[in-house]
């Protein structure tokens, strides 16, 4: 059984090998190509080489075609900075001032130097690793993405308080949203995580997302032209497992607040969890330590029970080092096979 096939049985909530796992790393192809972050991101032909080397090093279960959230805000007319062990970030929010809301336009895909990297990188995964690994695309939710452009405080000022703008701003991001979406699945992704974090239960009340970001998710989703991971990146999701159910998904990504016995049993083999190792856990600890965490973590996993092991937040942190990475790969490899010992 080759990636491809065992990330789809997962998910489909068939028997399998082994029990998958997809290790998110971004950036740390640049420190397999002895390369600074920033150099890394401006060509594909360094994205595509990067990931090779990072699947023949730890063979997990995917490879990860898409860059950094932060060139989305870029996209939008925002300013970004990177960092020597991390992942570029946003600036200063560009929509302080709700009114603006009224006169930006989505930006042209095909005129954006960061995205048309990133379509090139998928597609040069997808034509080397062809049927035999997925290539992992992702997006910002529209309902999520203004966290980042106008801020946590006034983006809350404007769900709560301006209905009307809030509105007129979701439709020009879900239209967006889209569009880049299914240019990735053109491109060659055989799958898109959707991130929307501000939908946690932990961060807006139940009742709040089932008014603004479940009715979003419910209209962008059927639109996007592969199968779809929900991700919280990070922040707990159990208490909203019924309601994703209802939404065309293959996966749902859950944190380490999440009960994995409790949600596993709520999504009832419908769809695959994906989780919920924390990344900042695996920066501090021993290989020790990982694995008896993996082996806690298998106890709860049975065949056909659809679960993809992977970090809760969607990206592995820089300074995660090469011995618990291998140490990982290792344990996937030799003691993750069916049936369980």
């Amino acid at each position: 059984m080759n990636s491809m096939e065992r990330i789809f049985a997962a998910v489909q909530c068939h028997d399998l090998d082994r029990i998958p796992f997809i290790l998110n790393l971004t950036h740390h192809g640049a420190k397999i190509l002895n390369l600074s972050i920033k150099e890394y991101y401006s060509k594909s032909e360094y994205m595509i080489e990067g990931q090779k080397r990072l699947w023949k090093q730890y063979r997990d279960d995917a490879v990860i075609g898409i860059s950094y959230f932060a060139a989305e805000f870029k996209a939008w007319g925002g300013k970004i900075k990177f960092f020597s062990d991390g992942p570029p970030n946003s600036m200063r929010p560009i929509l302080s001032n709700p009114n603006s809301i009224i006169s930006i336009e989505p930006p042209q895909i095909d005129e954006i130097p960061e995205f048309i990297e990133t379509l090139k990188t998928i597609k040069g995964l997808h034509e080397y690793f062809g049927d035999s690994v997925p290539v992992v695309g992702g997006i910002l939710s529209p309902f999520s993405f203004p966290i980042m452009r106008m801020g946590f405080n006034k983006y809350i000022e404007l769900l709560y308080q301006d209905l009307s703008t809030f509105e007129d701003l979701m439709k020009k991001n879900i239209k967006y949203a889209i569009d880049w979406a299914n240019r990735q699945i053109e491109a060659g992704a055989t799958m898109i995580i959707y991130f929307d974090p501000m939908s946690s239960p932990f961060i807006i009340p139940k009742s709040k997302f089932i008014e603004t970001g479940y009715q979003i998710a419910k209209e962008i989703l059927p639109k996007i032209k592969a199968p779809i991971v929900y991700h919280f990146a990070s922040s707990r999701c159990q208490e909203v497992l019924p309601e994703l159910l209802q939404l065309p998904i293959s996966g749902v990504g859950i944190s380490k607040q999440d009960k994995i016995k409790e949600s596993l049993k709520i999504v009832d083999k419908k769809v695959a969890l994906v989780g919920n190792l924390s990344g900042i856990h695996l920066v501090h600890a021993t290989p020790a330590q990982v694995i008896k965490e993996l082996k806690a973590l298998m106890s709860l996993i049975s065949p056909g029970k659809g679960f993809i092991v992977s970090d809760h937040h969607g990206e592995i942190p820089y300074f995660v080092s090469d011995e618990i990475l291998s140490t990982i790969s290792h344990f996937f490899h030799h003691s993750a096979k069916y049936p369980l010992n």
